[in-house]
């Protein structure tokens, strides 16, 4: 069935056209968190930001990309400067960037907020981070997890993911995943307990979140980074640069499987790729 929750975004004019673009099977698009928007811009400083995080193959340099090109907030950092004085002047308390990510880890699970701290992002006010968690349809997702598992370890057999064939489930059973060094392995029956279990948190928490399905992300990208933008109090470039050439920003953050934008909307519209090897 489409794979749609939490709230319809706002519409403007300029973006209906891309909310007619994304499959049917997607269904309608939708964020999940933006009735906290306004709560969270109120109770706290111009030097709120939003921040990525989500899942290993869920496109989340994707995300961030678009995010710091396309959206303006108060307090912003020179965009020319070079990336050391950037984060000096951030930890001066001067500007205000788009960290590359939630200061506790993009892919580590949310209990690791406060009990964990990437480089270079201690000097952030957790408490004025909104997480952007990003998440991706989870049959495609496991497919992406078989060709490319990073931290993820797990059978793999020639028919994987297959979650609806209990013979062939065995093979993605017994996920352990060692999100940081220091910290406890974490263990999950299967690769989709892996999907459930770490999304849960973010969506039972009472923190300040929104959910963003890559799906939006892909096919309706200035709608879904003008909500992303607004939640924090910022605005959208009229001039909406959508990395029509790459929808993947690096190895290892998988936004389109290395390939560019082109060929990840033709894979993503098919709904028999959505469904092959099940």
């Amino acid at each position: 069935g489409p794979l749609a929750f939490g709230n319809a975004l706002e519409s403007s004019v300029e973006d209906d056209d891309e909310a007619d673009s994304i499959p049917d099977f997607y269904g309608k698009p939708a964020i999940l968190g933006l009735e906290r928007c306004a709560a969270f811009r109120e109770t706290t400083s111009e030097f709120r930001r939003a921040a990525t995080a989500g899942l290993f193959n869920t496109g989340t340099n994707l995300l961030t990309n678009l995010v710091r090109k396309n959206c303006v907030v108060d307090k912003a950092c020179p965009e020319k400067m070079p990336q050391k004085q950037k984060m000096a002047m951030m930890a001066r308390g001067e500007c205000i960037g788009y960290p590359f990510q939630v200061p506790w880890g993009k892919h580590n699970p949310l209990h690791f907020r406060g009990r964990h701290v990437v480089d270079r992002l201690d000097h952030f006010n957790i408490s004025e981070v909104l997480p952007a968690v990003l998440v991706k349809d989870p049959l495609t997702w496991a497919r992406s997890m078989c060709r490319t598992p990073y931290a993820a370890r797990f059978g793999r057999g020639s028919c994987c993911p297959s979650p609806l064939d209990p013979n062939r489930l065995r093979a993605m059973r017994n996920v352990t995943v060692n999100f940081k060094k220091g910290f406890p392995m974490e263990r999950y029956a299967h690769l989709l307990d892996f999907w459930n279990s770490w999304y849960a948190q973010y969506y039972n928490t009472a923190i300040p979140r929104l959910i963003v399905r890559y799906e939006d992300l892909l096919f309706a990208p200035k709608r879904t980074v003008r909500a992303v933008c607004e939640c924090v109090g910022g605005k959208l470039r009229r001039d909406f640069d959508s990395f029509s050439d790459a929808a993947k920003f690096g190895r290892g953050h998988g936004g389109g499987d290395g390939t560019g934008r082109a060929s990840a909307l033709s894979r993503y519209a098919s709904e028999a790729t959505r469904y092959a090897n099940l």
